[in-house]
């Protein structure tokens, strides 16, 4: 037998082995790098179902080892990473790569960030070590209300989501399996949702009221209607511990605008706040203090018992929803002046006043404001970071407001996607259309 016959025999006993071949280019397994979510996954989970890291690398045939701090994955582009260290932030040592996005969302707690990719999959990673929990394959879009996605939302122990087709998925936040998945097609959800480990809160459009989802019994009935007037839920729920918040416009009785507190079995009202103009905007809590930029050109710091702290009233409408440190506030209206509109990013201090007698009180004082389109993105200890519309990074000392436009100014046009924060620990996520995910500190 001649040497090039044993040299093909040899080569057909090594592609007939599993698992084995020349031409595995890795692209049926989806692939890019050696953190990369592999193979995808096109059937529906089954309630109780869940894929892992560990899952998805036995399937797509792979034993990479993860990156050690420091280490780079090579890139499709090869300035991706020099584009990140072009921004006045330092790079964590891990990142990977996902399938392209769509979008990413924060949890509750700021330990996980939730990506949702173009194949529809729900991704969950953790945020210290940068790597992937778990991912679901969903199968359909999320919902959308007036062209805004419904994000899904963090509990301790779920996540959950509304898709497209008015499905609540319900998954176990540790490992990812289903636990619960329920058609309520004859509502509409009205804004985002809220939850906690027992319900999920929505607002629908056909009760104008506050419904349940209970998570256990997969079960959904109406919860807190306000006997006075018929509820409209604008915006909200935001949920703390023992309460949920909820707007309401003027499709009432008695015409007025209301902030509402339910206790956290959805049902019992915990107090109502009449206020002037409605919120156009998310409400915001931070370390139990309410923030509403309302309709009548006001920002509200509202106490977690109902008591208004304090109430700026600028010149013009709020086209933004508040974000709050222990120190500041930032918010951005608009004001009409010589028949021009103009927007403003504005700096408001948050002011704690001790009384001798006992007792504190706080207050506020604007301190600064830039006429400037700009987005709230993350606060450090000594700066604001802010984006514009045309995808520019801000860095904007806090104590003055005076930045220099080519010194502090920065290109985010790779990274459309941020997890805005406002941690002590300033832990910035960001990430590409196609997935690349870093993570950034101050």
């Amino acid at each position: 037998m001649s040497r090039s016959l044993h040299v093909i025999l040899f080569l057909l006993s090594l592609i007939a082995i599993p698992g084995c071949s020349f031409f595995d280019s890795g692209e049926d397994s989806g692939v890019v790098s050696g953190n990369s979510i592999g193979e995808e996954q096109s059937n529906v989970p089954r309630v109780g179902e869940s894929y892992t890291m560990q899952d998805i690398a036995r399937q797509s045939r792979l034993n990479t080892p993860e990156p050690k701090i420091g280490d780079f994955i090579p890139t499709p582009n090869p300035n991706l990473v020099n584009r990140v260290k072009q921004l006045p932030f330092r790079i964590s040592g891990q990142w990977f790569q996902v399938r392209p996005l769509i979008g990413i969302f924060p949890s509750h707690d700021g330990y996980t960030t939730l990506c949702w990719t173009i194949d529809h999959d729900l991704v969950q990673i953790d945020n210290e070590t940068l790597t992937v929990m778990w991912y679901q394959n969903v199968g359909e879009p999320l919902q959308t209300v007036v062209d805004k996605v419904i994000p899904p939302v963090t509990t301790p122990s779920y996540v959950c989501l509304i898709t497209k087709s008015n499905e609540v998925w319900v998954f176990n936040r540790d490992r990812g399996q289903l636990r619960s998945r329920k058609l309520i097609n004859t509502y509409t959800p009205a804004t985002s949702i809220a939850a906690n480990d027992q319900y999920i809160f929505l607002g629908v459009y056909e009760h104008r009221s506050l419904m349940l989802y209970d998570i256990a019994n997969e079960s959904l009935y109406p919860g807190y209607r306000n006997q006075r007037q018929p509820v409209l839920v604008d915006l909200g729920p935001v949920t703390s511990d023992n309460s949920v918040f909820f707007a309401s416009r003027k499709e009432n009785k008695d015409g007025n605008d209301y902030i509402y507190s339910v206790a956290s079995n959805g049902k019992s009202e915990r107090w109502a706040l009449r206020v002037e103009g409605a919120p156009n905007n998310p409400l915001r809590l931070f370390e139990e203090t309410l923030f509403v930029a309302g309709s009548d050109y006001s920002v509200y710091a509202i106490s977690t018992s109902g008591e208004v702290k304090w109430r700026w009233r600028s010149l013009g409408r709020m086209v933004s929803d508040v974000w709050a440190t222990s120190d500041y506030c930032f918010v951005s209206n608009e004001e009409l002046s010589y028949d021009k509109t103009t927007r403003y990013f504005n700096c408001i201090k948050r002011k704690l006043i001790v009384f001798a007698e006992g007792g504190t009180h706080e207050n506020y004082e604007l301190v600064w404001r830039l006429p400037l389109n700009l987005t709230f993105v993350a606060c450090g200890a000594k700066h604001v970071y802010c984006r514009d519309e045309n995808m520019m990074l801000y860095r904007i000392p806090l104590e003055d407001g005076e930045f220099d436009p080519n010194r502090d100014t920065f290109s985010l046009s790779d990274f459309p996607f941020i997890i805005r924060t406002v941690s002590r620990n300033f832990n910035l996520i960001i990430a590409n259309r196609e997935g690349y995910i870093f993570k950034l500190y101050e």
